[in-house]
């Protein structure tokens, strides 16, 4: 037939249902230094399990912790996504508003140059018009001489003889000033 401790050994493996909720039968052939040691086994495995136990709760207590954060995290995410959009739209305001900035600054530019150029124009043109009053003033003045001149040519005084040369002379005289 055998050994008799390896029958008992081998049905005890053979069925699944007996190892997980009944400890393995008594073997027959055993000894009281086995039994020893399968009872130090058993005190170990006694103490071991709370240790055992508290590390599973303890894994339990993380793993809810880390659901717990990473429902928090959801949260931060959503809340961080609209900043970021609004971040995202100033930025974009920020470089149009510099953009017309820049473009403001270069039509100031421009236009303080044309300014400039203005004001030579017009210090040029009031020179002129100094110039030409001058002139005005001065034609105005012959003018007025040659009116004057001339109405005194016209002028007769009864009793008071002419004289024919001085009319030719004065004629002289008058072509001379008005070619001034």
């Amino acid at each position: 037939m055998g050994d008799p401790t390896r029958s008992i050994s081998s049905r005890w493996h053979s069925s699944p249902g007996h190892r997980d909720t009944q400890a393995p039968p008594p073997r027959q052939g055993r000894t009281h230094g086995e039994e020893d040691e399968v009872v130090a086994a058993l005190e170990i495995v006694k103490g071991v399990m709370p240790k055992l136990e508290l590390v599973v709760q303890k894994l339990d207590n993380m793993e809810r912790k880390l659901d717990n954060l990473e429902g928090y995290v959801k949260v931060v995410d959503g809340k961080i996504n609209p900043l970021q959009e609004k971040v995202e739209r100033f930025e974009k305001f920020n470089t149009d508003t510099t953009s017309s900035i820049k473009v403001l600054d270069e039509g100031m530019t421009f236009a303080n140059s044309e300014i400039e150029s203005l004001k030579e124009k017009a210090k040029a043109l009031d020179k002129s018009l100094k110039e030409n009053k001058k002139e005005s003033t001065k034609l105005k003045n012959k003018k007025l001489y040659m009116e004057v001149y001339q109405r005194r040519e016209n002028l007769w005084f009864y009793g008071i003889k002419e004289a024919s040369d001085t009319t030719e002379e004065n004629i002289r005289g008058a072509g001379e000033i008005y070619e001034e």
